[in-house]
């Protein structure tokens, strides 16, 4: 479980590199700026949180290891279409494969949700993206599980992203 969770930090790691990535060689390095509107409730028990410094904000279920996490980027460095950033997370998954990309509104803008299925370490993964941005940053909520588990917590997440709020 915890490689697990390990993995979901190197999974957003890309795309934090890549929406800094638009930096000036001339300029010194971008610290990235997180947002301080977004608000939101933890999933539920058995989810705990746990501090992952490249997001703002992670948990884990206990029991079967899925995750979800938020991460937000409110550097004004570039500005990657939906597509883009949703294309430079599945970079960091084995054999990934697009079972559904849809683009929605969410919170007031144009959002793109995906479902993609692939291997972490060898072992079926699902995982499921929302990815949008608003006044100038970027969101990414994103729920990892095993494929034997994903079911599970579907609506746990589901939940969390319907109280998910950037004013």
């Amino acid at each position: 479980m915890l490689r697990f969770r390990s993995w979901l930090s190197l999974l957003l790691l890309p795309i934090m590199m890549f929406v800094a990535s638009c930096i000036s060689v001339s300029l010194p390095e971008s610290k990235t700026i997180r947002s301080e509107k977004a608000t939101f409730n933890a999933p539920p028990a058995p989810y705990a949180e746990s501090k992952e410094p490249q997001l703002d904000a992670y948990w884990s279920n206990s029991k079967n290891g899925n995750s979800i996490s938020v991460l937000s980027d409110c550097s004004k460095n570039s500005d990657p279409s939906l597509l883009t950033i949703t294309k430079g997370i599945i970079g960091g998954i084995e054999e990934a494969k697009i079972v559904s990309s849809q683009e929605s509104l969410y919170n007031h803008r144009a959002a793109l949700r995906s479902l993609i299925d692939g291997r972490v370490d060898g072992v079926p993964t699902k995982v499921k993206l929302t990815v949008f941005k608003k006044n100038g940053c970027i969101y990414i909520l994103t729920y990892v599980a095993l494929e034997k588990h994903f079911s599970s917590d579907e609506l746990i997440f589901s939940n969390f992203e319907l109280e998910f709020k950037v004013p």
